[in-house]
């Protein structure tokens, strides 16, 4: 049993500079008392910086059935899937709007299923645009995957101030359910269903798996 914690649960390349230093922009050479000669106005370059910061983790859990109750209530509230994804999601201060949209593709182009060969040999491994079977992804907000480990104690500096990472949460499912019915289009009688968790509540998730299969993934 896995339980979601209260919570909620990009970089950028630099261009390259235009244009080429002119006669003007040359250091003034100008002699001194001691006949040594010093440059005047040498323009001085830095180099962006690029960060390398994380911008989110996911980690995906490949299931038979899950169960995630959203509210204790009374009445409890739950949401549930069939044979899919678990997908802990947490978004880190460097996380933006491009960061939705790269974690979308990436569910999608990931060879995160198994599809069993013709032959009966080990089954091959597919995306999740290309299996011809239904598939539920679960995603459930887990800030806790922002911790690093300082001494003998977790710390949480890298997570995402929660307004903006609620605001991220609540773009990524609805992106990711808008990907799930186009891509379901393409195969006719083929259905992507999205489920969530709630962002920052206190969540209770149960499931079964076919196997030892959970990776993370990290950008």
């Amino acid at each position: 049993m896995s339980q979601a914690t209260p919570q909620g649960v990009e970089a950028s390349m630099p261009q390259q500079a235009e244009g080429c230093l002119g006669a003007s922009d040359l250091p003034t050479l100008k002699a001194t008392n001691g006949g040594k000669k010093k440059a005047e106005g040498s323009a001085k370059t830095k180099s962006p910086k690029v960060s390398t910061a994380s911008a989110a983790r996911l980690v995906i859990q490949r299931v038979e059935t899950a169960i995630l109750v959203i509210d204790a209530g009374p009445p409890e509230q739950q949401v549930s899937i069939g044979a899919g994804l678990v997908v802990y999601v947490c978004f880190l201060k460097e996380a933006s709007v491009g960061t939705v949209a790269e974690l979308v593709d990436l569910l999608f182009r990931a060879d995160l299923l198994c599809l069993p060969n013709e032959d009966g040999s080990a089954n091959r491994k597919v995306c999740l645009a290309q299996f011809p079977q239904d598939v539920d992804l679960l995603v459930v907000p887990q800030a806790s995957l922002a911790g690093r480990l300082k001494a003998n104690a977790l710390q949480f500096h890298s997570l995402a101030p929660k307004p903006e990472a609620q605001e991220l949460y609540r773009r990524f499912i609805e992106d990711l359910r808008a990907k799930a019915q186009a891509e379901a289009a393409r195969v006719p009688g083929r259905k992507l269903r999205v489920e969530a968790g709630v962002y920052g509540n206190l969540q209770r998730l149960t499931f079964s798996s076919p196997g030892p299969f959970t990776t993370c993934i990290e950008i």
